[in-house]
């Protein structure tokens, strides 16, 4: 039986803030929030912080190593500033700041100005976070044109028995290099 996922959102009580213009300082503190500390009356997922640099705004988590792999997740600005397109990648094992083993393709995600509702959904393993469009009344996929960011990372059910590379990271389709810009079109939510 899989776990049971939670769902946060950017309007549940106690619920970290992404500002209109969207930082990547908003987006740190928001996983932190879900994955790790909690907020309001809901507790973190069960990850851990492995690595952390707030003034070059770059963080790395780490999925249960009870429930899960273990699996390394690491997220960053693509230009040490608090705007522009963050950048994210994972790995299996993980020793410093880019520094994976079995590491994934890393991939870009941008953020609009319009931008600050958001939700993540999640177990102990893996998660989706989606950040939505100001104007959406509902926060679902209703259609492929939809472009916000949104991207996956944790376990996968693999069908290798005891897979060594049963952690990723992913954004959507692209090819299978590493890729630092955005593209709407290679978006999950695409």
């Amino acid at each position: 039986m899989g776990l049971p996922a939670r769902i946060y959102r950017w309007d549940d009580e106690g619920a970290p803030t992404v500002v209109r213009d969207t930082r990547m300082s908003d987006i740190i503190s928001l996983l932190k929030k879900c994955l790790i500390e909690g907020y309001g009356e809901k507790e973190g997922l069960g990850w851990s912080l492995a690595f952390d640099d707030p003034a070059n705004l770059k963080v790395a988590f780490r999925n249960s190593t009870e429930d899960g792999s273990g699996g390394y997740f690491q997220l960053n600005s693509n230009n040490n500033a608090n705007s522009g397109e963050m950048i994210v990648r994972g790995g299996m094992d993980m020793t410093a700041f880019d520094t994976f083993n079995k590491a994934t393709p890393y991939y870009g995600l941008r953020f609009a100005t319009f931008t600050s509702k958001w939700y993540l959904v999640g177990t102990s393993r893996g998660f989706y976070l989606h950040i939505i469009d100001d104007s959406a009344t509902h926060p679902v996929l209703k259609d492929k044109y939809v472009q916000n960011a949104m991207f996956f990372a944790g376990d996968i059910d693999s069908f290798t028995p005891n897979d060594p590379g049963g952690f990723i990271v992913t954004r959507g389709a692209t090819s299978t290099s590493s890729v630092t810009s955005s593209y709407a079109y290679d978006t999950l939510s695409y």
